[in-house]
């Protein structure tokens, strides 16, 4: 993710969306889902922020991972799938 909510075309407030991602992450976390999250960078004005706000989100055994690199995406996502117990194939 970018970790920036986009209400603008729906007519919900980015304030709302967040609070709406966070309440199914409890929901997921109750269900014992885990939260993963990886986001990039990219040309956010406002990384910090991003950061902070997608580090809430993360349940259970999840992880947070982040790059300005989009070239070091794939490796982090795989990253994320290769620690789960659980074999993804293509």
């Amino acid at each position: 993710t970018d970790g920036k909510p986009d209400g603008a075309s729906t007519g919900v407030s980015d304030a709302a969306l967040r609070q709406a991602a966070l309440e199914a992450a409890d929901r997921a976390w109750d269900e014992g889902i885990s939260i993963y999250a990886v986001y990039y960078a990219g040309n956010s004005t406002s990384p910090g922020e991003d950061i902070a706000y997608l580090r809430t989100l993360v349940r259970g055994d999840g992880t947070f991972q982040a790059t300005p690199d989009p070239d070091e995406l794939s490796d982090l996502v795989w990253g994320v799938c290769a620690s789960l117990p659980l074999m993804l194939v293509e």
